[in-house]
């Protein structure tokens, strides 16, 4: 019960939140002012920067400049979030199968 409602919230939930966030408003809204690559570098560091996790922060900061990326070169979040989803899944299902 516990994997699965940690795979349904940092698998689903978890995506489609940030995904709308960092790249839907804070990427779209940051383009207005820096253009495309300085917004997605910007967004990509708060992206990572929230996770509040030092050792995270450059693959996640990556994480982000690739899911930015997709977001603008499919002109659609859907992709992104499909991504951050496996993504997720995949480190969920890793630490499910860790020693405790």
């Amino acid at each position: 019960l516990t994997l699965s409602l940690n795979l349904v919230l940092a698998g689903v939930l978890a995506p489609l939140v940030e995904e709308t966030l960092f790249r839907g408003l804070i990427f779209g809204s940051l383009q207005a002012y820096f253009g495309k690559w300085t917004s997605g570098v910007l967004s990509a560091v708060i992206f990572s920067g929230l996770h509040f996790q030092a050792y995270g922060f450059f693959p996640r900061f990556m994480l982000g400049m690739v899911l930015v990326y997709l977001y603008d070169k499919y002109k659609s979040l859907y992709p992104a979030i499909a991504l951050h989803a496996l993504n997720n899944i995949v480190a969920t299902l890793i630490a499910a199968s860790l020693p405790m």
